[in-house]
């Protein structure tokens, strides 16, 4: 027997509707914050091709800044693996859904071991991330958060260190449980932030498009060693990869990232924070987690 559920179904329509972001309509300004921004030179930042790291995967292509100003061993290792094509054929083998993405051969194997460990670079002297743009202070899981350039991080004045926040796109080394152990394995942050590997792993750089891509890898079970998949089932696999620099300059993938050293960029965290929309019956604290602020790119491929 069906039975008629109408009126449920109605609501629930109803009620999405009501969640989903609107389009504005014309002439009526976008909530405060959220508009598309138009191009400008002067607020834009061109990435540089050196520090573009790109990974074509079975769907789709992702690609990747890099930051070696915060961890110059680890993104040096990283390029040079890249640039042997060590990664090409290989596969994401540890996927824990609203976690991780882990690429590589797979911690422990012959190739992972023919790798020099390298030193942990969890945190940088906080002097570098100038100009610094902040977001909120104090924060749950750092004194200060704020923008340097386009890469969300933390900082301690009272140590003088700074590190990448993990907001979702992160990418970063894995490592056994010495600090100093990673070698060619990496992580994609594909879920929730989370924000409790802080400090405790040495970040690269963070996915400015595709990460829908990385997002789509089948998924390991949590409660078995660890999410890992096991031999025989699919996983996504890296097709190849790439540093934009190696390529012809004509045939280069460009990404252009706003800036966050503006005054411009200042008033989209301030009009964020604000919330000044009809739509809230309880007001929320003017609290601002530093992974719902969007940085806006614009790919030219």
């Amino acid at each position: 027997m069906r039975v008629q559920r109408t009126g449920h179904v109605a609501g629930l329509i109803i009620f999405l509707v009501l969640l989903m972001p609107a389009s504005p309509a014309p002439g009526r300004a976008s909530p405060a914050g959220t508009e598309k921004p138009a191009f400008d030179p002067a607020l834009w930042r061109t990435v540089a091709p050196e520090n573009l790291l790109v990974m074509e995967l079975e769907t789709g292509r992702v690609a990747i800044e890099l930051y070696p100003e915060i961890a110059p061993r680890s993104v040096a290792r990283i390029k040079k693996l890249v640039r042997t094509g060590f990664y090409d054929g290989l596969s994401f083998y540890r996927v824990v859904e609203n976690f991780v993405a882990q690429g590589g051969v797979g911690e422990g194997s012959p190739a992972h071991r023919r790798q020099p460990p390298l030193k942990a670079e969890f945190t940088f002297p906080a002097g570098q991330a100038e100009p610094f743009t902040p977001v909120q202070k104090p924060e749950t899981f750092a004194p200060e958060t704020g923008f340097w350039r386009s890469l969300p991080v933390g900082r301690d004045p009272g140590t003088g260190r700074a590190w990448a926040v993990h907001c979702p796109g992160t990418f970063a080394l894995a490592r056994d449980a010495d600090p100093d152990t990673s070698s060619s394995e990496f992580y994609i942050t594909i879920g929730e932030a989370p924000r409790h590997l802080d400090r405790n792993l040495t970040v690269l750089g963070r996915v400015i498009s595709g990460l829908r891509f990385v997002q789509a890898a089948p998924r390991g079970d949590r409660e078995v060693n660890y999410g890992v998949i096991p031999d025989g089932r699919p996983r996504l696999r890296i097709l190849h990869a790439w540093i934009a620099a190696d390529l012809p300059e004509g045939k280069r993938p460009l990404f252009h990232v706003m800036r966050t050293d503006t005054e411009a960029f200042r008033k989209r965290i301030a009009a964020q924070r604000a919330r000044n929309n009809p739509f809230w019956v309880v007001h929320p604290p003017p609290y601002l987690d530093i992974c719902t602020v969007p940085v806006p790119v614009q790919p030219i491929w």
